[in-house]
């Protein structure tokens, strides 16, 4: 029970209604004004929960934007992982597939720029231009480490058409990026940046660029070093800020948020307004920088109906304070006139006074419609609410009954005090859900006196719970439609939902699948990898990505690429976790395949000796293999395949040839001379063959650059000595051409040569040199060069000079002095060979053989002369002195024995060494066959193979020789039988021949030296004939006036006609050896036994359609009627 109050006549008449009466004010006063701060409170929470909500949804916005853009930047990067090399209009191409106007708003364009290192920057350009770019430069282009420049940039207009070229490595905020992203090989974003686009513009905006890294394929990756190594260029996103955010939604059902980005404490975009009452920041990691994003919000933002009830409760509660007070003041002063009341009746009534009032301000103060009726259902008294829910004043229903605000007129039992829902009608005749909860109000007897409903609409939580509804099935159909396996789990990781998907490539049952059933799927090696990173990612509410192996429902495992991030409330508790799986299979299996088709295929091109090469169908070298930087060096090496690795003197030929087969799309194939890292140069076949694609179209050329220096140079030291010996070989008592040995040798072998001769105590000195050679050098010292080439001959040793500053200053390199030494006598001289460089051993060994044969040439010269002059002083004293002739004759006798002396010494002496060259090389080969490498096995054959090849010539020599000295016998030969002798005693080999033999007269010869004719004329006709599916062999005669001319033909290779001249002389070939094997010396033979016989020789040929040789016999030869020989020749034609 409550206190007495205090007696009436203990406290002053005046001041006892008074006092009463501020009480009561003052205490509904106080639990308003708690009232209304709490529900003010509760407001002001709830602006700033819908505030901060906005604000992380626009944070998550910017970041998912970015997130798409690098994902796209990474797709295009694959372009240079599928092919090595990627075009302007490829990458056009792609980039117009991923229609970026529409599908990445606020983007700039996407370009590549190529990584350009010190010394390729011209080339570099010269490639750009070919491609359609005619004015491109690269600029600015101060000296540096490094180039950057815009090589491509999509879309093309005329903003991006100005950035081409600018070499973003120049400026060092760009510069900082690009390094970044160069040492960590992640995208990297600028600081905010001006674009280069923007300078043209009148009003520009801030922006900033995003680089991604390209590297070379199948290169290692793990250092800085060896990515800088591999790098390629960078793929980068250029994006106007103002652009980029402003495509940011902010606009949401509570108004707009304001937003500032910074970066480094430098604005970005945005301003923060004044007067803002709601502060939010966010830090966003944008590819390695951090931006700051600021939000800010007005008073008024967030604000709706429940905005205003602190406002309602503020005024309903004044509203019963003064109801309260007037009333009870009004009790007071009524207890106070009716002072007879006792003092107990006083105290009831001020009680119950009271409590209405308490119950007064709480029954104003509920929120929902509340409506106080009697028994039966008639309305007493109403709360302020009615007006709001049902559109009534409080005082306009008094009277009614409750039914009559319902659409059905049932009513809950009286018994019923739960609540429930039922359909209401507004005073406008609008219907409404509302729930309703009912109390009856019992007298002591427990009988009825009042009911106390209160109504609350529901229709907003309705229409919220059918909003949700209809998302969450949009949400499941979208899901479903989804081509990954879909999932989403709980927070703690228990799998709630799988699509479609799931089940039908897995075939587990959904109750297979709930729980943590996902793992069943799994591949058992990636079951432990997937759940550490899924409890890591779990552990710190990160989203993850991972690739692992799914097994399909017929027990095959898929590669797939799994997904996950985390869902979050209002503050920022994860309430489940979405998730995808995509099948990547196919892509993981053809990346597999390319890996090892292309690690074949390089290894093979790496390991080959040759250099091997390719280029694009324009011509631009794209890859060498490493044998390219170890020839030419590294400096040389990125030039490519290019004019100025040619010999000078061959570089329009080969850029002619080269421009024929681009044109014409055929092989290109030709021995080149080119440059060695060291300055020399040295002979290459190049060789190039296009690939064409399906449309005919030139894809790619493959060459190979092989160094038949060795070759070239053999081939080119037996012409060199093969034209020496004819130039020497002249019939003794002419004179030999000396000058002509020497200039051929400045021509084709030195730079120099001198002959020093001695003559008694006499040096006579013949001099040949190139133009650039120097001799003043030596002006003033004859003295020291006459004393060190008289110790060359006296000591009888060579002596190589190189790399002094007397040698330097006459523009060579290196001298080769060598005694000229014949029959092991004393050296009649020297020969000194200048070069400008230092002469290796190939060139000591062709010197040494050109001197033995100038040696012997001079020796033989000199004993002829010896002979001549022995034979003139016979002649001058024959007539006198008999005895004296005898003696002389004696003299000449035993120089021409001498002589055969001479050729037997030559051909014993130059024998035997050249038997323990062929025999020990054999042995070497059989015993460090396996040691030596293929170069040193090459080497072996090339000696073995000269030595026996220097064996026949000295053996042809012999037989020439001979030749001219054999005494002739001469009788009636018949043609037709000598031809089937020589026929039969052919090696034949190969393909099969077909032999045309018309008949043959009699003629007056040697039948043994016209046998030879035969059969060195038809060796030769098989042997150049053999590359013929089918060799054709004809011979025919017919007679002429006083001779007999007979053809020998064949369907051979045939000559240039134009050298026909030079094909019966000695060591005249028009044919390599490699070819077609030989020494020179066979048709030299044949004139010199037809012209022996008073005939002559001669041939014609079309080249490429076989050749005829014909020999011109004398029908009468006076040499046979010398004999007593007179021949009836025969037409048998």
């Amino acid at each position: 029970m409550a206190e007495p109050l205090p007696s009436m006549s203990t406290v002053p008449a005046s001041r006892r209604p008074l006092n009463l009466a501020f009480f009561v004010l003052a205490l509904v006063l106080l639990l308003t004004t708690v009232s209304t701060w709490s529900v003010n409170q509760l407001a002001a929470q709830q602006q700033r929960t819908r505030f901060l909500r906005e604000a992380d949804t626009v944070t998550q916005s910017v970041e998912q934007r970015l997130d798409i853009y690098i994902e796209a930047m990474r797709s295009a990067r694959g372009l240079w992982s599928v092919n090595s090399e990627v075009s302007r209009d490829d990458f056009a191409r792609y980039i117009d597939s991923l229609e970026l106007i529409r599908n990445y708003p606020g983007i700039q364009g996407i370009g590549y720029a190529e990584y350009v290192r010190p010394g390729q920057l011209g080339a570099f350009e010269a490639r750009l231009r070919r491609q359609g770019l005619p004015s491109f430069r690269v600029r600015p282009v101060p000296a540096q480490d490094a180039y950057v420049p815009v090589t491509y940039l999509e879309p093309r207009n005329e903003a991006n058409a100005y950035a081409m070229g600018f070499d973003m490595h120049s400026e060092a905020l760009r510069r900082a990026a690009i390094e970044r992203a160069l040492t960590n090989g992640e995208a990297a974003a600028t600081a905010p940046v001006t674009l280069v686009q923007e300078k043209r513009k009148e009003s520009s905006q801030s922006g900033f660029l995003i680089y991604l890294p390209i590297y070379e394929n199948g290169v290692g990756l793990r250092t800085v070093e060896e990515r800088r190594a591999a790098l390629r260029g960078f793929l980068y996103a250029a994006f106007r800020t103002g652009d980029f955010l402003s495509g940011v939604d902010r606009r949401t059902r509570y108004g707009e948020i304001d937003l500032r980005v910074s970066d480094d404490a430098a604005t970005m975009y945005g301003e923060i307004k004044q007067g803002a009452q709601f502060f939010d920041s966010h830090e966003l990691n944008v590819a390695g920088r951090t931006w700051k994003l600021e939000f800010s919000a007005p008073p008024e933002f967030g604000q709706n109906v429940f905005s205003l009830t602190p406002w309602v409760v503020l005024v309903v509660g004044l509203s019963i304070a003064l109801a309260a007070f007037w009333t009870t003041n009004s009790q007071v002063r009524a207890r106070e006139r009716a002072e007879e009341m006792s003092s107990r009746l006083a105290r009831s009534r001020a009680s119950l006074t009271e409590s209405r009032a308490e119950f007064a301000a709480i029954f104003q103060a509920m929120q929902d419609t509340a409506l106080f009726a009697g028994p039966t259902g008639e309305v007493r008294l109403s709360n302020a609410a009615l007006n709001r829910t049902f559109g009534y004043a409080t005082d306009e229903l008094q009277g009614r009954n409750l039914s009559s605000l319902r659409v059905s007129a049932e009513m809950p039992s009286q018994n019923d005090f739960n609540s429930s829902v039922a359909r209401y009608r507004r005073k406008d005749g609008s219907e409404f859900t509302g729930e309703v909860q009912r109390s009856f109000v019992r007298n002591e007897a427990g009988e009825v006196i009042g009911q106390l409903e209160v109504v609350r609409d529901m229709t907003e939580r309705l229409e919220a719970e059918r909003a949700l509804r209809e998302s969450e099935l949009r949400y499941q159909g979208v899901l479903e439609a989804m081509p990954q396996l879909v999932w989403v789990t709980d927070p703690q990781g228990r799998h709630r939902y799988f699509n479609s998907g799931w089940y039908a490539f897995t075939g587990l049952s959904p109750d297979e699948s709930v729980d943590f059933g996902f793992a069943k799927a799994l591949h058992p090696d990636d079951v432990e990898r997937s759940l550490l990173t899924w409890e890591r990612s779990w552990r710190y509410g990160e989203p993850y990505e991972i690739e692992y192996r799914f097994r399909r429902f017929d027990g095959e495992y898929h590669w797939f690429v799994g997904r996950a991030s985390p869902i979050h409330n209002a503050e920022g508790q994860v309430i489940e976790w979405v998730g995808t799986c995509t099948d990547i299979h196919e892509r993981i299996e053809f990346e597999g395949q390319l890996r090892r088709s292309e690690a074949r295929y390089r290894g093979l091109i790496e390991g080959m000796p040759q250099i091997v090469w390719l280029s694009d169908p324009r011509g631009e070298t794209t890859y060498f293999n490493r044998r390219w930087a170890e020839y030419v060096g590294e400096q040389r090496a990125g030039g490519g395949l290019s004019e100025e690795v040619v010999h000078p003197h061959e570089r329009a030929t080969f850029t002619e040839q080269w421009g024929r087969s681009l044109h014409g799309k055929v092989p290109f194939e030709g021995e080149y001379r080119l440059v060695r890292a060291d300055g020399e140069y040295r002979t290459f076949m190049v060789r190039s063959l296009p690939i064409l694609g399906e449309d005919g179209a030139v894809i790619e050329w493959v060459g190979t650059l092989t160094d038949v220096e060795d070759q070239v140079y053999s081939e080119a030291s037996s012409r060199l000595l093969a034209e020496i010996s004819r130039v020497l070989a002249v019939p003794l008592g002419e004179t030999r051409d000396i000058p002509r040995v020497l200039r051929l040798l400045t021509e084709r072998f030195a730079d120099s040569a001198a002959l020093w001769l001695r003559d008694g105590v006499e040096l006579h000195e013949t001099i040949e040199s190139r133009p650039h050679v120097n001799f003043d050098v030596l002006e003033g010292r004859q003295e020291d060069i006459e004393q060190y080439v008289r110790g060359i001959i006296e000591r009888g040793e060579s002596d190589l000079v190189a790399s002094n500053d007397t040698l330097y200053a006459m523009g060579l390199s290196s001298v080769l002095a060598i005694p000229l030494i014949a029959r092991g006598e004393q050296p009649l001289g020297a020969l000194f060979l200048g070069y400008r460089h230092v002469a290796d051993d190939r060139d000591q060994e062709l010197a040494h053989e050109v001197a033995a044969r100038l040696a012997t040439a001079i020796d033989n010269q000199r004993l002829f002369r010896q002979a001549s002059e022995a034979e003139r002083e016979v002649k001058e004293l024959n007539q006198t002195l008999e005895l004296r002739v005898e003696m002389r004759t004696q003299e000449l006798l035993e120089a021409n024995r001498e002589l055969e002396a001479f050729s037997y010494s030559v051909s014993h002496d130059l024998r035997t060494p050249l038997r323990h060259i062929v025999g020990f090389g054999d042995l070497l080969g059989k015993e460090a066959g396996e040691v030596l490498g293929d170069k040193g096995q090459r080497y072996l054959n090339i000696i073995t193979g000269a030595a026996t090849r220097m064996s026949a010539l000295i053996d042809d020599l012999l037989n020439f020789s001979r030749m001219g000295r054999q005494e002739m016998r001469f009788a009636e030969v018949d043609l037709n039988t000598l031809l089937h002798e020589a026929i039969e005693e052919l090696d034949v080999g190969g393909a099969a021949v077909k032999w045309e033999l018309g008949p043959l007269p009699h003629v007056p010869g040697d039948p043994g030296l016209l046998k030879l004719v035969f059969t060195n004329l038809l060796s030769n006709a098989l042997k150049y004939s053999r590359t013929r599916a089918e060799r054709t062999v004809s011979v025919t005669a017919r007679l002429g006036a006083d001779e007999t001319i007979v053809a020998v033909r064949d369907n051979g290779v045939g000559f240039d006609s134009r050298f026909a001249d030079k094909l019966f002389g000695v060591f005249q070939r028009l044919h390599r050896a490699e070819e077609f094997e030989g020494t020179g010396i066979g048709l030299a033979n044949v004139r010199r036994i037809v012209t022996r016989h008073g005939g002559r020789v001669w041939a014609e040929s079309t080249l490429g359609e076989g050749a005829t040789f014909y020999i011109a016999l004398p029908l009468q030869s006076p040499h046979a009627a010398e004999q007593g020989l007179h021949v009836h020749v025969k037409d048998t034609a």
